[in-house]
């Protein structure tokens, strides 16, 4: 499930910026939904996040290509060290 930041305890609110899943997360809802009739006022729900923001999309591309190679090398890890 998802809290939006204005939800968020104060004192645990750096968790919020530091999750890569959360941005993950934004590019994938604002790619789904934005520039919906309702989707814009469901992206303000969840943290003022915005279709026409697209500054941080490098980023959640960064963040998907870094998840995706660090589980390949861990399961990459793991089966060579099956076969021993």
């Amino acid at each position: 499930f998802l809290i939006p930041a204005s939800e968020i305890p104060s004192w645990y609110i750096w968790i919020y910026w530091i999750n890569p899943l959360r941005y993950i997360l934004q590019g994938l809802v604002c790619n789904e939904i934005g520039g919906e009739p309702d989707g814009d006022a469901i992206l303000q729900y969840l943290g003022g996040w915005s279709f026409g923001d697209r500054w941080w999309y490098c980023y959640v591309v960064i963040l998907l290509f870094g998840f995706a190679a660090s589980a390949g090398c861990v399961v990459a890890t793991r089966i060579s060290w099956l076969q021993r």
